[in-house]
């Protein structure tokens, strides 16, 4: 089962579910290519589960999972076909998929919706973590903060 742990102030996310992953991407027309498919299985358990520090690995190389952030971006800001004028961190690419609402703000709903593998205690403490103002929602800085120690 999913899980963290917190070690001197940090969060350890536990793993990722690959399947799930994959099939996100495909419900929005995504393929990856066989190498990248390969090396996500290669670094996968038993139970098809994938840490994240090896997940962000791949995602940091993967021409697909920068599709994936690429079309979110494109119905976020409106379709462009310059891909070179949409240059962001990877940070603010994940913020942007995971604030569904564009509301400049990860909410509780979009973030348990984010982190639905982990147990739903263990979800509200990675939120009051990323959360470091208590306002009940991550801002973009807080976001990147979060998303260094990760």
């Amino acid at each position: 089962m999913p899980c963290f742990t917190v070690k001197s102030g940090k969060v350890d996310l536990g793993d990722v579910d690959v399947d799930l992953v994959l099939k996100e991407m495909e419900v929005m027309n995504i393929q990856l290519d066989k190498k990248e498919i390969a090396k996500m299985r290669k670094l996968t358990n038993h139970k098809g589960m994938m840490s994240w520090k090896n997940f962000f690995s791949v995602a940091k190389h993967s021409k697909g999972i920068e599709e994936y952030v690429g079309k979110i971006l494109e119905n976020k800001e409106g379709s462009t076909n310059d891909a070179d004028s949409v240059k962001l961190d990877k940070a603010l690419q994940v913020f942007k998929a995971i604030d569904k609402d564009n509301s400049g703000y990860i909410d509780k709903t979009e973030f348990l919706r984010f982190a639905s593998g982990l147990p739903f205690r263990q979800r509200n403490a990675l939120l009051a973590q990323a959360d470091t103002n208590g306002d009940g929602q991550i801002d973009l800085d807080e976001f990147r903060q979060f998303f260094k120690n990760i």
